[in-house]
């Protein structure tokens, strides 16, 4: 089967742009030739040609010379004498990515039965290389065997999306498609359709989805992961502590996470729902074991060509120990718009929050006058607090938030596939005045793929919370007296400081793909509150590793 065959619309003009992106994509993989990405998806090269020619036949030794005028040929179609160059450069420096540039020219070169066998042969020694699983799940489905052309399709996308879509979704819906895999078929056509929407990929796989007929295709995740953590302070133990009570804040445990859901896309919309469970067991420290269920549902719809607008509504009800601790609700609400590319893209976003707790703090009695008058008499069995005080409402941490920003996604270089800044205000309404607080944040984060199937990020956030009133909690241990064998607490005095907070925070997390739709990671966090409270005024540090599971419904 010829691929120039397919149904497309605009046929010559689709044509030639397939031929533009498959040279586009070789020319992306070429390796080690920092000049060689001068040509990557240059189709005319005419101007170089001559000069790359005299270069390398001054130095026949250069393998790499001889590399970049096979890239050269074939951006202008001389596909023969294309493969020439790169078996020259592979017999010079016999590697297995110069031996994958000769296999993808001989492809071009229409020599199907070679380049399978090339690639065949490669394929255990460069397993991650996405292009080797495009070139052959092309081959495949021109051979007829669409369903294992799509698998090809599929894996090499998953390897690195950036380098071969929308070829690599296009042809391997065609290709679920051609062997009857419908739902399948509709959900990489949708995939384009939506993220490439009015480019010639985005219209022919719209066109194709509207040939297979039937109502937007319905694609299902799941992903499972268990894991352990040492945490360093579990109790978020702030610097008015005894020395008794600072060996007791770390503590080892378990991880355990499922999130599952649906979702499902149009020409320039998409919409689903999910569901989730996370939650951890300590190994000394159980009163702090967390269950968290959760649910969220959210949509997206295009707006013109370049911008859109997204709808994402969460809720969750946590548990602390054995008993209930708190309802979350938060909804966002945001605009996003991609610039020229240079540009990256930006989102204009606004988050609501409400939180019910459902643990209320506890009223510290105060001191009872004495028998004289004016004389207090000494509070037994805890902390005496000021007199008037009533920290139980002062400390209802029920409210309502509202944060606002922007994140804006710049441009990137490999390895990274993405680089985003943050930056936003928030205001959050407590009904006690201990958490009354307005703030600014700013952050980044940076994702990452790298060789051997490994993937990460790192992320760092700075907050500033200005709170509306000093806190309710004393900076010092209340002094005791001893009376016979009970100890009283003199009452402690407060700050007429208002409160106010900076927060550090840091991580770093790294995966590597396994098997069987595996994944292992390790991650680390740091984060440090400096507050003018000191019950707030602490650190901590985690670190720990997750296996997790998601397996590949597509």
């Amino acid at each position: 089967m010829n691929l120039a065959a397919f149904h497309l619309p605009d046929r010559p003009a689709l044509q030639a742009l397939f031929a533009a992106v498959l040279a586009a994509l070789l020319l992306g993989f070429a390796p080690d030739s920092a000049q060689a990405q001068t040509f990557t998806g240059n189709t005319s090269c005419a101007a170089p040609l001559k000069r790359l020619q005299a270069m390398a036949s001054a130095r026949p030794h250069i393998a790499e010379g001889h590399a970049e005028l096979g890239r050269c040929y074939l951006a202008l179609g001389r596909t023969d004498i294309a493969h020439e160059s790169f078996s020259r450069a592979a017999t010079l420096a016999p590697t297995p990515d110069r031996r994958l540039e000769v296999a993808i020219a001989l492809y071009h070169a229409r020599k199907l039965n070679e380049s399978a066998a090339v690639l065949a042969r490669l394929a255990n020694a460069i397993p991650d290389r996405a292009n080797l699983h495009f070139y052959r799940g092309l081959i495949l489905l021109e051979r007829g065997e669409a369903a294992e052309a799509a698998a090809r399709l599929d894996h090499a996308r998953r390897l690195s999306p950036g380098r071969v879509e929308p070829v690599a979704s296009y042809f391997a819906g065609i290709s679920y498609a051609t062997s009857g895999d419908l739902p399948r078929a509709k959900e990489a056509l949708s995939r384009i359709a939506l993220d490439w929407e009015g480019t010639q990929w985005g219209v022919a796989a719209q066109r194709e989805l509207n040939k297979l007929g039937g109502g937007p295709p319905i694609s299902y995740w799941l992903e499972a992961a268990t894991g352990i953590d040492y945490d360093n302070n579990v109790s978020l133990t702030g610097r008015i502590v005894t020395p008794g009570e600072i060996s007791q804040k770390a503590d080892f445990q378990t991880t355990h996470s499922i999130r599952t859901g649906a979702e499902t896309s149009g020409n320039g919309w998409y919409a689903g729902l999910g569901a989730a469970y996370q939650g951890s067991i300590h190994l000394d420290h159980n009163a702090f074991d967390v269950k968290y269920p959760s649910a969220t549902i959210y949509g997206y719809r295009s707006i013109g060509e370049s911008s859109g607008a997204r709808l994402q509504i969460n809720f969750g009800y946590g548990w602390v120990g054995n008993d209930p601790f708190v309802w979350n609700y938060d909804s966002t609400f945001a605009l996003t718009h991609e610039w020229a590319p240079e540009y990256g893209a930006t989102e204009w976003f606004v988050d609501f929050v409400i939180r019910d707790y459902k643990r209320a703090d506890f009223d510290v009695p105060g001191p009872d006058v004495g028998v004289n008058a004016g004389i207090w008499r000494l509070q037994p069995a805890g902390p005496c607090g000021p007199p008037d005080l009533d920290e139980a409402a002062k400390r209802n941490r029920d409210g309502i938030g509202v944060r606002s920003g922007f994140a804006q996604k710049l441009p990137v270089l490999e390895p990274f596939t993405e680089f985003q800044l943050i930056s936003a205000y928030e205001r959050y309404n407590a009904e006690g005045g201990e958490y009354e607080y307005d703030g600014i944040e700013a952050g980044l984060l940076a994702r990452f793929n790298i060789d051997f199937g490994l993937s990460g990020e790192i992320r760092s956030t700075y907050r500033a919370r200005w709170f509306d009133h000093p806190s309710t909690y004393p900076d010092y241990i209340p002094p005791t007296a001893t009376i016979g064998t009970d100890t009283y607490y003199f009452p402690y005095s407060l700050s007429s400081d208002k409160r106010k907070e900076n927060l550090v925070e840091a991580s770093a997390k790294i995966e590597r793909e396994l098997l069987y739709d595996l994944a292992l990671s390790m991650h680390v966090h740091f984060e440090k509150h400096f507050s003018n409270t000191r019950v707030y005024d602490y650190s901590r540090t985690y670190l720990g590793a997750r296996l997790t599971w998601r397996p590949d419904f597509q």
